[in-house]
């Protein structure tokens, strides 16, 4: 009885929010707070580099997302040859950097900044 109240709840709302990591959101909030005290703490709302909205650093955060991802897979193999305190790989939290660059660019998505990359996927239970 209790798969079949779950798949009710599934149809009615295909939205996983339970399925998000509340420690990845934690890491992306944390590292966007990190940013808001290093380059915005100071600035007025409209001089803020997150929603000035300007393509050229709309277009960084690709990069900086990529970098972070790269720079987490660089201390995960450190960590696997047991080479743990290796220039700095521990020195930011690389996920949270990255998601907090995610969320950014999901940001000018629907500021209307970059196109919108969402593909519609066909819910498979309706007709």
């Amino acid at each position: 009885m209790e798969n079949k109240i779950k798949a009710v709840q599934d149809i009615t709302n295909p939205t996983r929010f339970a399925d998000l990591n509340y420690c990845f959101l934690e890491r992306a909030a944390l590292a966007m707070t990190e940013g808001f005290t290093k380059y915005e703490q100071e600035l007025n709302p409209e001089e803020k580099n997150y929603m000035k909205a300007d393509l050229k650093f709309a277009l960084g955060r690709i990069g900086n997302a990529i970098k972070h991802l790269l720079m987490y897979n660089e201390h995960i193999l450190a960590s696997l040859r047991g080479d743990y305190l290796k220039d700095g790989y521990v020195a930011e939290d690389h996920l949270g950097h990255c998601a907090a660059n995610l969320n950014i660019l999901s940001k000018y998505e629907e500021m209307g900044l970059l196109p919108n990359t969402r593909i519609k996927i066909k819910n498979e239970h309706t007709n």
